[in-house]
């Protein structure tokens, strides 16, 4: 992806509320997710045109979802918790706007991988891994992890990181700025943090709790720039490491992602014209992989999940456009999606994110950049124009 671009969606990621993967599924306060990630960009040299201003027209719903219904006794207080709730949420949408078009003509720049789990922040900090409380996030008062100079290698970086649900362990990717090879270290967070295990030419890695409450971290290893292998493996006392799975087809490659409300791993298997997914179950991360829909030459998606609901973003049917779709967890083949939102014509998406009571799409649209607010209980859509004009290199 073009560096002009890239860098704006990781700003804007990070600036909208409750947006951007980089945080592990907390649930916050909109106003003050903004808030404190907004000012944890870094302003950068490169420069953009003016951005968010008109709303432009959007596309409807694909078709009417059925509205709640509540009973007489119910209706008044409800209507008036859910008006509170959508006052406090356009709130917070209109203040980001807003701080985003007080800065037109500037680009951002991201500082490194920075997660928050729990009560804490996990980031780099000079040549080292630390963590550091949520609210003393923005000062020298760190705790270090682990010192990446024991890796032995030139100018390292922190790609990547993910911690264990329940805090024992936190795994972080590790790269260089002159090579795309990677390795994966496992520190067991304790009194004295120490480096537990290690794995080279890891790619994309997440983490399980299984019913035993152990923790199990999945990951792909990378092969001549091919992710082929999906491993599985545990630490402490029942340490192993295991092969899960193997794609045999060399034109696919193999990643993982954690739905954003940790329900499922998936296991995305793709080549640029074919997909395929499976889930593992994130309460019994053992048992044996359920497909979603076994792969179509030319259709795409990908899965997202929401209380026991399925979100697909797929390019499935006509117009060839991609377009969300749900269908229940436990009915995922395609014969079951139902038609949630379509895109307008010629229109790309760039992203999709879900939370829990909307879902937000990155849209490319006549070389403009678009970010469009799906409400999940009301059907509402809000909408920021980028006027960013797209670069023809840029590759989604």
């Amino acid at each position: 992806m073009h560096q002009k671009s890239k860098l704006f969606f990781q700003a804007l990621k990070y600036s909208i509320p409750h947006l951007g993967k980089c945080m592990q599924k907390p649930h916050l306060n909109h106003c003050n997710f903004a808030d404190h990630y907004y000012s944890r960009i870094k302003l950068k040299k490169y420069h953009l045109t003016k951005c968010l201003q008109n709303k432009p027209k959007i596309s409807e719903l694909a078709r009417n979802i059925p509205s709640r219904s509540f009973s007489c006794k119910d209706f008044l207080p409800i209507k008036k918790e859910n008006e509170k709730s959508l006052s406090e949420n356009m709130d917070a949408f209109e203040k980001v706007r807003t701080k985003l078009e007080t800065q037109p003509q500037e680009e951002y720049e991201i500082i490194n991988a920075e997660v928050k789990h729990g009560g804490f922040v996990y980031y780099q900090e000079g040549c080292c891994l630390v963590r550091s409380k949520d609210e003393e996030a923005d000062n020298d008062n760190y705790e270090v992890l682990f010192n990446l100079e024991e890796l032995k290698l030139d100018q390292p970086f922190i790609d990547c990181i993910r911690v264990a649900p329940d805090e024992k362990y936190v795994a972080a990717k590790i790269r260089t700025e002159d090579s795309e090879a990677s390795t994966c270290i496992i520190v067991k967070l304790s009194d004295q943090p120490v480096m537990e295990a290690s794995f080279p030419n890891v790619s994309s890695f997440e983490w399980v709790k299984d019913e035993e409450d152990e923790d199990v971290l999945f990951y792909t290893f990378q092969r001549n720039l091919r992710c082929h292998d999906v491993y599985r493996a545990t630490f402490g006392e029942n340490k192993r490491n295991e092969r899960f799975y193997t794609e045999k087809d060399p034109s696919y490659f193999v990643f993982l992602y954690l739905t954003k409300d940790s329900r499922f791993l998936t296991i995305n298997i793709m080549n640029k014209t074919t997909s395929e997914v499976w889930l593992i179950d994130g309460l019994s991360p053992w048992d044996p992989p359920v497909l979603i829909q076994k792969r179509i030459h030319g259709v795409l998606y990908y899965v997202e999940h929401r209380e026991d609901e399925l979100y697909i973003l797929t390019n499935v049917g006509e117009p060839t456009e991609f377009k969300l779709m749900r269908t229940a967890a436990d009915t995922p083949a395609i014969m079951n999606w139902d038609l949630f939102f379509t895109m307008k014509r010629n229109t790309k998406v760039v992203d999709l994110d879900m939370f829990k009571d909307h879902c937000v799409l990155f849209l490319k649209h006549s070389n403009l950049l678009y970010v469009n607010v799906i409400g999940l209980a009301d059907d509402s859509v809000r909408s920021l124009k980028v006027n960013f004009q797209w670069h023809p290199v840029a590759q989604f």
